[in-house]
């Protein structure tokens, strides 16, 4: 069989593959049985690493064994002690923060130095943090931002974001003319459609404790200050998708438990909607 040398694992990264597992979750190591691989573990048939063997593949993201599998690379290992660099691969459109990648594959690559190069388009437009360690320190001023808990039949409304490929509340930023409740009642007709006067709002409370934090892609960095508002629709809305959502759905309390909710708006939810 004619062997396909890859000259650089590069051109591979954010491309689909059909990974073939031979080593899938749940299995152990032929050579060291007491390593149980966590996730799946293949190869691309033909393609051909700096070890002379089919170029491995770690398949994180699929929460069950499988023996093949069509996934997009997000990353590459390179091992400087090692010839066996790795690409990881996941489901289209799943997104993996490098730490997420590196605790995946920390179970075999905790004996070698590595690097991790990432796919691009596994960077969001921004990144959230609320009261983490690894939070980045900030660069801008505070920022002041109004969101809205919006119900109806007893459910939440929430957005697919655009930008961090999450849930969260319909809101955005004050601008220096306006005043919080302007700025939501803005912010819910361009993001919903939806007209409303801010005299149909009511107020909650104030989010202005640090560690509410927004790292843009430009290297900006920001701490956020919310005011949260509540508004209480008496029937079902005709709601208009904007450019920066991706979905707008109603989500009962139970349905939120199978989400992910941008993390400066979980704790929001929380308080003023599940344990309401």
């Amino acid at each position: 069989m004619k062997r396909n040398k890859c000259q650089g694992l590069e051109k591979y990264l954010g491309k689909s593959v059909e990974i073939t597992v031979d080593r899938p979750l749940g299995s152990t190591h032929p050579k060291y049985p007491d390593m149980v691989y966590p996730v799946n573990y293949g190869y691309l048939p033909g393609v051909y690493g700096g070890d002379g063997e089919e170029q491995d593949v770690y398949l994180i993201g699929v929460d069950k064994p499988v023996s093949s599998y069509t996934a997009k690379v997000i990353a590459i290992i390179y091992r400087k002690d090692d010839k066996e660099d790795k690409l990881v691969a996941a489901p289209e459109g799943m997104l993996f923060t490098e730490k997420q990648i590196r605790q995946a594959v920390h179970f075999q690559e905790q004996y070698f130095h590595t690097k991790l190069r990432l796919d691009l388009s596994q960077r969001p437009m921004v990144r959230f943090y609320r009261d983490d360690p690894d939070t980045p320190r900030t660069t801008m001023p505070a920022h002041l931002g109004a969101n809205a808990i919006i119900t109806w039949d007893g459910k939440l409304l929430l957005e697919k974001r655009r930008d961090s490929e999450t849930w969260g509340l319909v809101g955005g930023g004050v601008k220096k003319t306006e005043t919080t409740a302007e700025a939501i009642a803005r912010e819910i007709y361009e993001e919903l459609g939806l007209r409303v006067t801010p005299q149909q709002l009511k107020k909650l409370t104030v989010y202005g404790k640090p560690g509410r934090i927004a790292a843009y892609r430009d290297g900006s960095i920001w701490r956020m200050v919310v005011v949260l508002f509540a508004l209480e629709l008496d029937q079902e809305p005709d709601l208009r998708i904007s450019e920066e959502s991706k979905d707008l759905r109603f989500f009962t309390k139970e349905e939120l438990q199978n989400i992910q909710i941008v993390v400066t708006h979980s704790d929001m939810v929380e308080d003023w909607f599940i344990n309401k």
